[in-house]
């Protein structure tokens, strides 16, 4: 859609103001005066002529004057409007918005209004920030967060909607704005996803910890002097199983979720995890038969065994919970060779060993790096404003 440079023949709508006498000889101007509309127009030919030719920063700077120094507030939209794109196609989208803001204010005309809405929506949109790791998972300190890339995306998406206010026929602004629309929803699951496994790494932990600290407890209870009742035993063990079934289940539900979004190191994890607790199971089933046929040391054994995988368990379950809160090593140091004291980067020396949560990290990466492709091949069907003269 075009967008952008405005003809001649709208610049000659816009008629200086009748008067009774001939208007008088035009001066040289200075810095401080505004300028007639025909240095108007002839500067936004200026500015077209120097886009055309590749210099965008000049067209910037010959129509910002002349947006500036207009006597008539219609033509110095259309040169703000102009001048704004110009900045836009430099890479400037902070002053771009700037000047489609002033063209919007300054317009009378209801499709110059309408462009620079629709102009201004792309500006907002190109300095919406990338989602970098740390800030997926939360950490300020070095990352755009989802909130941030939210923000600037909901600043895009009310300058889009904005256009239908003054044209409401502008089919290209309604979907632009339903797909950023999209784009946030989409990013607010991101969201509630990554805090919900926040919360539920930890849990997990705290979780196998607490179901191994009871089994040992009903382990040295058996192979005491005075054990518990049968029916008591029974009845304690039978309760240590059924939570255990419970956290695999959840083990697995959160490993599942975790591959559905890419992030197949932590999806291992906490297999691992769901594994270990696993075999916690079987050594209970054990535990529980032996204590129906009245093998009280047997089942002891077999709790004592069951205690130590839910331990293992629970050890995974940390690492996990790690990789989730620690997406990238904090502790400040570059792990750039090219950083390095000199003499300290001897090849004999062994590689470090990898922390847990790298893999974790890079899995989450290749994930924000699929969504980003995607993103832009959405963006690519956004209708972009295009700079083009017309038939000046």
């Amino acid at each position: 859609m075009i967008r952008i440079w405005l003809t001649l023949a709208m610049l000659a709508a816009i008629d200086a103001p009748a008067h009774a006498a001939d208007p008088a000889p035009l001066k040289k101007p200075t810095e401080q005066e505004r300028l007639p509309a025909p240095m108007i127009r002839a500067a936004i030919e200026r500015g077209t002529d120097a886009y055309n030719a590749g210099e965008p920063e000049l067209a910037a700077d010959i129509l910002t004057d002349a947006a500036e120094r207009a006597s008539d507030p219609a033509l110095g939209a259309i040169a703000s409007l102009n001048a704004g794109r110009a900045m836009l196609s430099a890479g400037d989208s902070v002053s771009a918005a700037e000047r489609f803001r002033a063209a919007d204010r300054g317009a009378t005309d209801a499709t110059v209004r309408a462009d620079a809405r629709f102009n201004l929506a792309h500006a907002l949109l190109a300095q919406a920030p990338e989602v970098s790791m740390p800030g997926m998972m939360g950490v300020t300190e070095g990352g755009t967060t989802i909130d941030d890339r939210i923000e600037a995306l909901t600043a895009a998406e009310r300058a889009f909607r904005s256009c239908l206010d003054v044209a409401p026929g502008d089919t290209d602004a309604a979907q632009n704005t339903e797909r950023i629309r999209r784009e946030i929803h989409d990013l607010r699951k991101m969201q509630e996803m990554l805090e919900q496994q926040q919360k539920q790494t930890p849990q997990n932990t705290d979780q196998l910890n607490q179901l191994a600290q009871e089994q040992h407890e009903q382990s040295e209870l058996n192979e005491g002097e005075e054990p518990q009742s049968p029916q008591e035993a029974e009845d304690a063990q039978q309760d240590l199983s059924e939570r255990t079934q419970e956290a695999i289940e959840g083990l697995r539900q959160q490993a599942a979720q975790a591959r559905e979004n890419g992030q197949d190191a932590l999806a291992e994890k906490l297999e691992d995890a769901a594994q270990q607790a696993e075999a916690a199971r079987a050594a209970q089933q054990e535990a529980e038969e032996a204590l129906e046929e009245g093998r009280t040391p047997d089942a002891a054994e077999r709790q004592a065994e069951a205690a130590e995988r839910l331990e293992e368990a629970a050890a995974s379950a940390r690492e996990a919970a790690e990789s989730v809160q620690q997406p990238e090593d904090q502790s400040g140091e570059s792990g750039d060779p090219s950083q390095q004291p000199e003499g300290e980067g001897d090849e004999s020396q062994e590689p470090p060993e990898q922390d847990p949560g790298d893999e974790i990290a890079e899995q989450l990466i290749d994930r924000e790096e699929r969504q980003r492709d995607a993103r832009e091949q959405r963006r690519s069907r956004i209708a972009q404003p295009v700079y083009v003269e017309r038939d000046w």
